[in-house]
This record gives structure tokens, C-alpha cells and sequence, in this order.
């Protein structure tokens, strides 16, 4: 069930890999480009650390940190934004992060560093969505023990506009933040800098360090 979530992500050119992953960091289906099976995704979530010698990239690492960096951001941002961000997106040397926050679970892709970050906002959101579907026929969403989790807004600033779950469904496109690790052109190298991407509201734009 999980593969059918994550397989039209796999067909987008530059993906490294694709992976469900529980909010508190737990892989739940992981699958990534291999060099020893000619380009083929193999599924790694639960391969051992010898069997991972011909992979890139260690998937217990790279979800723990995404679900950290997730939380982090999402506690942080809760309290001075009025929209919280649904995408996120780390760009690194290497290769770019990017992770779609969904029910109780995120989506997370890693792909090439000159590939578009903006190539995969609806692929996400579509597989963000099935998701939904999928922990709602099984029964594994609540969604007011989803929303009690939500950060809540600084006293005196206001109500906040807590994102529902089901505008995944309506086709919505979420606010996303991003961190790089790489010079803009013509400037400064701007490690650990934030860059709020097309969509972000004026409360999202600060500037913060992981």
C-alpha cells in the first residue's frame, strides 16, 4: 500500500529517494534509488547496515532528522505565524530535502541538487493525499487529536488559522519554508539561512539557523 503512495515519485527525473515517514521519526516505507539494481528503486526501510554498502544515503538518519527539523520548525514558527508551513524544503550540496507534512505522517523526497524544488509541489501534495485517504479507510486519523497537536499562537496576537487536513483534497498550496547551504548567485554563501518560498506569508519571512 505504501509503494502505491510513493511510486509516482519515483517516475519524477532527479529523485534519490522517497519515503513515508511517522511524525516522531520512524520510517514507515522507504525506497530508494539503487546503484546495484541498474536504477531500480529497492524498498530499505527495514535493511540492515550491511545490506546498505551499495546505497547513497542511510534512511534511519535522513528520517530522523527530517522528522526533528519538521517539529522543530512547526513548534518554533507555530507561535509567530498565522500559517503554518506544509512544505519544507533543506538544499545542501549534495542534494535537496524536501518533506510534505500530512496526517500524522509526512511525505519525503531527496533528489538532485539542480533538479526543481518546484517540479514536486503537486506530486507531494498528490501523494500527501493518498495518504490521507489511505490512514482514513484504516482508520488511523483523528482528526481532532491532530488538531489538539497544533502549536498554538503568543497571547494577544490573535487567533491563528489552523491548516485542515482536507485541503490537501481541494488542491491547495500549502506555505513552505527553506534552508540551503549553497551561495545565491552573486552573493554571500548563505549557510543555515531561511528563504521563504513562493506562497510564504509576511510572518514567515524571519530569518532563523538550523
Amino acid at each position: 500500500m505504501m509503494h502505491d503512495i510513493l511510486q509516482p515519485l519515483t517516475v519524477q527525473p532527479g529523485v534519490k529517494q522517497a519515503a513515508v515517514i511517522s511524525a516522531d521519526g520512524v520510517p514507515v516505507c522507504v525506497l530508494e534509488r539503487s546503484s546495484m539494481a541498474n536504477g531500480q528503486f529497492v524498498d530499505c526501510t527495514n535493511s540492515s547496515q550491511a545490506s546498505l554498502e551499495g546505497q547513497r544515503i542511510d534512511p534511519a538518519s535522513l528520517v530522523a532528522l527530517a522528522a526533528s527539523w519538521v517539529d522543530d520548525v512547526m513548534r518554533a514558527g507555530g507561535q509567530i505565524a498565522w500559517e503554518l508551513p506544509k512544505r519544507f524544503v533543506l538544499a545542501a550540496s549534495q542534494g535537496t530535502l524536501l518533506v510534505q507534512q500530512g496526517p500524522n505522517a509526512h511525505v519525503m523526497v531527496v533528489i538532485e541538487p539542480d533538479c526543481d524544488t518546484g517540479a514536486f509541489s503537486l506530486p507531494l501534495e498528490a501523494a500527501v493525499e493518498r495518504l490521507h485517504r489511505l490512514l482514513r479507510d484504516l482508520g488511523r486519523f483523528d482528526p481532532d487529536q491532530n488538531a489538539a497537536a497544533l502549536p498554538r499562537p503568543v497571547p494577544g496576537t490573535g487567533p491563528m488559522a489552523a491548516p485542515s487536513i482536507d485541503a490537501y483534497a481541494a488542491g491547495s498550496s500549502p506555505a513552505s519554508v527553506m534552508f540551503t547551504d549553497q551561495a545565491p548567485a552573486g552573493g554571500s554563501p548563505a549557510s543555515g539561512s531561511y528563504r521563504p518560498q513562493p506562497g510564504t506569508t509576511a510572518h514567515d519571512s524571519s530569518q532563523g539557523n538550523h
